[in-house]
């Protein structure tokens, strides 16, 4: 039973891992995140019941947080 639970959650990340690299060669085009009126300088792109946050510097895409999407990601991002 250990085994299969651990092939689920290893797909589970494969596939997340892929969404975010998709992301890869076009960064801005994931969802710009504001808070208010403001661009926080963060983007995000959704899987299933995540949300990977990212930031764009030297063109090359920076992960900072992969969190639930029900969360209050703007004070875990500290925003």
């Amino acid at each position: 039973m250990a085994s299969k639970d651990r092939d689920i959650t290893e797909k589970y990340l494969d596939d997340l891992q892929d969404a975010i690299e998709a992301m890869a060669t076009h960064p801005k085009t994931g969802t710009p995140l504001y808070y208010g009126e403001t661009f926080t300088g963060y983007y995000h792109v959704n899987f299933k019941e995540y949300m990977a946050f990212y930031r764009i510097e030297d063109s090359k895409m920076l992960v900072d947080r992969i969190l639930y999407a029900k969360m209050d990601y703007i004070r875990r991002l500290g925003l």
